[in-house]
């Protein structure tokens, strides 16, 4: 294609163009230039024509929009190199979103936690079992104790006449453990539940939370009362809570692993009553699961009272027979006992807190603890 010899003018000198001069166009401003102007050699121009002969066109460029193009290559370039700045600060963003978005995930799920408890303390505030209700109970009873298989009074007694035997039975009790106390030590004593043919648990508060430490730290075994069992008086969240603690026990001993199984390691539960937790330490695994399987049985708990024996001429009327693992209901109490692997180790010739049946027939005779005047 020729340009209009007319009016089209060269590019670089102005002037119009002769039938014989030979242009060529700029491919991208689309103005003409002579090709001696342009600086192009003959083998260049051929090679332009056979160009535009074969493909019907040629790219060529003129000096301006060449450097027009190299300032816009440079441009882009800086262009490019900006938007993968931004790519990567992007891809950093993102990341940066993702931990943002797990970050608030936890927040959400910390807040949905505490909301489900502020919602199981709400529920338990409105019930008897509340948190500030266990609370005034276990006050109440810290300097408390509950003595299980003390002798009550006889039949015919009643009023002041039951309250000054339960009163000598603990005074009786306290000089054979020689620990320092007296009836004047007692702030009150009373019986747990309705009255039957069975001797009641009987609550006996301290003045002093010390004097209950004494008497939790004795052992009757080593007296005459040695039927006598003293334990502290539990709420019934704190009976629930060492009957979990229990099973827990059972159950972790069952998916024991065959390592801990050889080494005699064990769950257990240890510690006095109302304070104890769960620990593995080493231990007869088998007696361990036998005395959880007793416990499954007895419903973790057995009684302190068969109908007590007959009364002898001048018996000892705080001592009882007290079968071990006999679950009995006392009317709305359920009394809970600990269980010692002594004493469910009698396969294996271990040691019971009970007396040989020839000592006790021998005890029996003794003319140990006569029961309060009558007013």
């Amino acid at each position: 294609m020729a340009p209009n010899k007319d009016t089209t003018t060269c590019l670089a000198c102005s002037k119009k163009f002769g039938k014989s001069d030979s242009s060529v166009q700029c491919s991208v401003c689309g103005l003409w230039i002579h090709k001696t102007c342009a600086n192009i050699s003959d083998e260049g121009f051929k090679f332009l024509e056979e160009q535009v002969k074969n493909t019907g066109m040629a790219f060529w460029a003129c000096r301006a929009c060449t450097a027009y193009a190299n300032g816009m290559n440079h441009r882009l370039k800086d262009i490019e190199a900006k938007i993968d700045k931004v790519k990567e600060s992007c891809g950093r963003n993102e990341e940066g979103l993702k931990d943002i978005q797990e970050e608030v995930a936890k927040l959400t799920r910390t807040v949905e936690s505490q909301g489900r408890k502020v919602e199981e303390a709400a529920a338990a505030g409105n019930n008897n079992d509340s948190v500030f209700e266990e609370m005034r109970e276990r006050e109440m009873k810290k300097a408390n104790v509950v003595m299980h298989g003390m002798r009550e009074a006889p039949d015919d007694m009643a009023g002041r006449d039951r309250w000054d035997w339960d009163m000598k039975s603990c005074e009786n009790l306290f000089m054979a453990l020689d620990i320092g106390l007296t009836a004047a030590s007692v702030k009150f004593c009373r019986r747990l539940g309705e009255r039957s043919e069975h001797a009641r648990p009987m609550v006996v508060g301290m003045h002093d939370e010390r004097d209950k430490g004494k008497l939790l730290k004795c052992d009757t075994r080593k007296t005459r009362f040695s039927d006598i069992d003293i334990g502290p008086d539990l709420t019934k969240r704190q009976r629930q809570e060492e009957g979990d603690m229990r099973a827990e026990a059972a159950r972790r001993n069952r998916e024991i692993s065959a390592d801990d199984r050889a080494k005699n390691l064990a769950w257990t539960v240890v510690g006095p009553r109302g304070e104890r937790r769960l620990v593995k330490k080493i231990i007869d695994i088998e007696l361990e699961m036998r005395g959880a399987a007793q416990r499954r049985r007895t419903g973790g708990r057995v009684a302190m009272g068969r109908p007590p024996p007959a009364p002898q001429p001048g018996g000892n009327p705080t001592m009882m027979e007290t079968p071990e693992g006999e679950p009995t209901v006392q009317g709305d109490l359920e009394v809970e006992m600990e269980e010692e692997p002594a004493v469910l180790d009698r396969t294996r010739g271990g040691r019971t807190n009970r007396l040989p049946s020839t000592k006790r027939k021998e005890r029996e005779g003794e003319e140990a603890v006569l029961p309060p005047a009558k007013h």
